[in-house]
């Protein structure tokens, strides 16, 4: 399946998933309320202290500070319903309606960083400090902080709430949802940042049954199930795919090749002359250029997937194809990179100041990209798959040799 299309259905799974069951046992239980149980009771508890846990002992300060929020939201809403009246339950819930989305928007545009030393007892403190603000204003200002919540402000809709939240709840949110969208408009599919969004849409259908301590308490432990799910794929990111070049790296291509059947071609590909080119123009140029040879791997024709091998060299994996199939395929992907213009600043440029504010950018260069590629496999033959791998390096090693950027076919084996 093609990455962007694997990319986009992350969008929606598993997040999406959770969401959906979560709404659905709501509103079955709304229709159907049953007892309480010891075990719905305490789940939320076990989802919580379980993601708590996790994202403390790796180090993920925003999944850990997304997750004690829903906690604390979830907690204050459940004691409130002991001790205050029903009132009082409504404003705080309305104040978290307009906290917990802008909590949500901060926690994912803040850096990674310790949770509990420097900036993160900061953010611990910023936590705090807004639940005295609630606790304030429901002791000494709770009615001109109901009016200001109450206030109409979206004229052209023809109702005031929306199961009793008042349009600045649902401002908030709206709001807070489009922020939390832009890296996702941005193609940039990280687990955290849609983690965030449907934390926020779980934190949403929880202020709605607010009404129900129990429902309330499943809700948010809905959002932190979402947290959780992203903190693991974080965790698999972080094991299988290559960060620079967002393929996938060594450890995924180990698991692939195992699973290689008895036809298939293995192809590794080398950027010609990056070392030069590196102390020529900088690490950071060099990475660009991994990044746009990266990106014409990962369209590769002819059914075969790019894996991050390690440096400047790549692997493809053809599963089922034979050689001389796959051989037009590699050419067309070596000529697509020769082609694409590279520019390149150069290290002593500068920005020299043109009228009216503008700036021009010198030092620009345009330099050629090329890679060799050596490649080799088994037709109807059950080989081990790092014997062919060697071998496509040795290829790889024999195009080096022949001038570079050009593709060898190696060591082919076949059915007598």
């Amino acid at each position: 399946m093609n990455a962007k299309v694997l990319r986009t259905c992350g969008l929606v799974f598993p997040g999406g998933l959770v969401m959906v069951a979560s709404i659905w046992l709501i509103t079955t239980r709304l229709t159907a309320p049953p007892s309480p149980s010891e075990l719905m009771k305490f789940a939320p508890l076990g989802v919580f202290g379980t993601g708590l846990a996790l994202s403390a002992i790796f180090h993920r300060s925003r999944i850990f500070h997304g997750l004690l929020l829903l906690a604390v939201a979830s907690f204050a809403l459940r004691e409130a319903h002991r001790y205050f009246d029903a009132s009082t339950v409504e404003l705080i819930t309305k104040e978290l309606g307009i906290l917990i989305p802008l909590n949500l928007v901060v926690i994912s545009l803040l850096p990674e960083t310790s949770i509990f030393a420097g900036g993160g007892w900061y953010r611990l403190g910023l936590l705090g400090l807004q639940g005295g603000v609630i606790a304030v204003t429901c002791r000494f200002y709770a009615g001109p902080a109901a009016w200001y919540l109450d206030h109409r402000l979206l004229l052209m809709l023809p109702f005031d709430t929306v199961r009793g939240l008042p349009h600045s709840v649902m401002v908030a949110m709206a709001l807070s949802l489009l922020l939390l969208m832009l890296p996702l408009v941005r193609r940039r599919f990280r687990p955290t940042d849609i983690g965030m969004v449907w934390a926020l849409g779980a934190a949403a259908v929880a202020l709605a049954v607010v009404r129900s301590p129990q429902l309330c308490s499943m809700a948010f432990a809905s959002g932190g199930m979402v947290l959780i799910i992203a903190l693991l794929e974080t965790f698999y990111a972080m094991a299988y795919i290559d960060e620079l070049t967002e393929l996938p790296g060594r450890r995924s291509f180990n698991d692939a090749k195992m699973k290689l059947g008895s036809t298939y071609t293995v192809a590794m590909v080398d950027v010609d002359h990056f070392k030069m080119f590196n102390d020529t123009y900088g690490h950071a140029a060099g990475d660009q250029v991994l990044r746009m040879v990266a990106s014409r791997l990962s369209s590769v024709t002819g059914g075969g997937k790019a894996f991050r091998y390690g440096g400047e060299e790549f692997a493809v994996l053809f599963p089922g194809k034979p050689v001389d199939e796959i051989f037009p395929h590699l050419e067309r992907l070596r000529r697509s990179i020769e082609e694409i213009p590279f520019k390149v600043r150069g290290k002593d440029r500068r920005r020299t100041r043109k009228k009216k504010g503008s700036s021009r950018r010198g030092g620009t260069r345009q330099s050629r990209i090329t890679v060799s590629i050596g490649t080799a496999g088994v037709i109807g033959v059950k080989r081990n798959p790092d014997e062919m791998v060697k071998a496509a390096d040795k290829a790889l090693y024999r195009a080096k040799a022949c001038g570079r950027n050009c593709t060898i076919v190696g060591r082919m084996v076949e059915t007598a």
